[in-house]
């Protein structure tokens, strides 16, 4: 079974990363990279590209899509820059 360990704690962080990244003060360019899409992407391309049971990759793959719903859903709210 893959949804098993820390595939659940794992989806429950990357949902919550833009929620820090938006609380956290820094640099602008590090805030643009984790609320855009494409490193959630990059993390699910690696997961992908990473030979070996699906059990290995299963808990950060999940990671990513978690990242990207709570991002679709900034933008469906209409507040995705800010």
């Amino acid at each position: 079974m893959k949804h098993t360990g820390a595939t659940v704690p794992l989806a429950v962080v990357g949902f919550l990363v833009p929620f820090v990244a938006k609380l956290a003060p820094g640099n602008v360019l590090a805030r643009h990279l984790v609320l855009g899409p494409w490193a959630p992407l990059a993390v699910d391309a690696v997961c992908v590209a990473v030979p070996g049971p699906p059990e290995d990759t299963a808990a950060p793959f999940t990671f990513g899509p978690a990242w990207l719903t709570h991002l679709a859903l900034r933008r469906a709210r209409g507040t995705a820059a800010g």
